[in-house]
C-alpha cells in the first residue's frame, strides 16, 4: 500500500484511494477531490473520460511518493486483510505524530496560519454619576419650625468730617447781634442759647426777629475760604412764625464777586429744638448766583419773621460750620 500528498492541501492519499475514484492523479501528482476540482484537474479527467482516454496509475517508482508500507503482494484475501490492517496502524500512528516529522512530498507542512478578527472599536456612553438627593429635614410633628434670623443691615460708615468754626455761647455771644444770651429754654446739654430780638418796633421790622454775626469779631477775622464741600449746621426753637419766608438762612461771602446766598425752612417746627443742615453750595443769591470758589465766608443771618408778634420767638444754639 502506498501513501501519497495531495499537491494542493497536503491530505494523506492511499493507492486504494486513486484506484476507486476517491483522488485523482494528473501530470505526476495526486489531488483529493476538493484541490482537483479547483486545479481544473478534475474537469480534464472528465473530458478525457469522454474521449474515452485513460490513464495509468502513477508508477511507484516516482520521485514525488515514498512508501510507508508494505507493498500488495498479491489479490488473496488473506494478504488484502493485513494489508488494510497495517494501513490502518501506519495511518493512525501518522496521525499522532506532528506535522513537521511527516515527510510526504519531502517537505515539512507549513504551520496553520491563526486569522484574528480586526478589533472593532465601539463607542460607550459615559456612565452618568450618581445623584444624591440632597436631605430635607423634617420637621417634628407638633413642633414649629423656627423663623430664619432676620438679615441685619450692612454698617453705615460715618461721613468724616472736619469742624471749621463752632459757636456754644456757653462762655459768651461776642461777635452777635440783634440777640442777647439767654438760660433756661436750650438743648440737651447746653447752658446758655442766644435769643433773637425784632429789628425795630415800627412798620415791617417789628416783625421780624434777627440774629446776626459779622467777621469783626475781635481777632476772628474771616470765617474760611469756601470750597463747595462746606455745611452750615445749629439747633433752633421757634415759635409763631409764618409768610412766605418764615425762617432764611443768609450766608454772605467776599471773593471774586461779593454776594449774599439764601436758604429758605419753608416749614420750621414749632415749639421744639430742631437740628438744621444745610449745605453752602445749594444756597442762591436773589439773581441766582451762588458763593464764589475761594470767597471768604464773613457774615451769617437767621431771620424770623413772626406770625403773631406777640408769641414769636426765635433761638439758636450749637453753630458750626464743617467740611465734609
Amino acid at each position: 500500500m502506498q501513501i501519497f500528498q495531495c499537491e494542493g492541501c497536503g491530505k494523506r492519499i492511499s493507492d486504494v484511494d486513486l484506484e476507486h475514484g476517491k483522488a485523482l492523479e494528473h501530470g505526476g501528482n495526486v489531488y483529493c477531490p476538493a484541490c482537483a476540482e479547483l486545479a481544473g484537474v478534475a474537469e480534464a479527467k472528465r473530458k478525457e473520460k469522454r474521449k474515452g482516454t485513460s490513464r495509468a496509475m502513477p508508477a511507484a517508482a516516482t520521485s514525488r511518493r515514498k512508501t510507508v508500507g508494505v507493498e500488495r503482494k498479491g489479490a488473496s484475501g488473506y494478504y488484502a486483510a493485513i494489508g488494510v490492517a497495517a494501513a490502518v496502524i501506519i495511518i493512525g500512528g501518522w496521525l499522532l505524530l506532528p506535522k513537521k516529522h511527516v515527510q510526504g512530498r519531502g517537505r515539512a507542512l507549513p504551520p496553520p496560519v491563526e486569522r484574528v478578527a480586526p478589533a472593532v472599536e465601539t463607542s460607550r456612553p459615559p456612565i452618568p454619576e450618581p445623584r444624591v438627593e440632597a436631605r430635607v429635614p423634617v420637621p417634628e410633628a407638633g413642633r414649629a419650625e423656627p423663623e430664619p434670623a432676620p438679615k441685619q443691615p450692612d454698617p453705615v460708615p460715618e461721613a468724616r468730617e472736619t469742624v471749621i468754626l463752632e459757636m456754644d455761647f456757653e462762655q459768651d455771644s461776642r461777635g452777635w447781634e440783634i440777640g442777647r444770651r439767654a438760660g433756661g429754654n436750650v438743648p440737651d446739654g447746653s447752658e446758655w442759647a442766644f435769643e433773637s430780638l425784632k429789628e425795630s418796633s415800627d412798620g415791617f421790622a417789628d416783625r421780624v426777629l434777627h440774629a446776626a454775626c459779622y467777621e469783626y469779631y475781635p481777632g476772628r477775622g474771616r470765617f474760611f475760604n469756601y470750597h463747595g464741600d462746606e455745611y452750615l449746621e445749629f439747633d433752633y426753637y421757634a415759635t409763631a412764625l409764618g409768610g412766605d419766608e418764615p425762617l432764611q438762612v443768609q450766608v454772605y461771602g467776599k471773593g471774586e464777586w461779593s454776594v449774599l446766598v439764601r436758604y429758605n425752612v419753608d416749614a420750621p417746627v414749632p415749639g421744639k429744638w430742631t437740628r438744621l443742615s444745610i449745605k453752602l453750595d445749594s444756597m442762591r443769591a436773589i439773581d441766582g448766583r451762588k458763593l464764589a470758589q475761594q470767597a471768604a465766608v464773613t457774615e451769617v443771618y437767621i431771620r424770623g419773621i413772626a406770625s403773631d408778634k406777640e408769641k414769636v420767638s426765635l433761638l439758636i444754639d450749637n453753630l458750626r460750620f464743617v467740611r465734609r
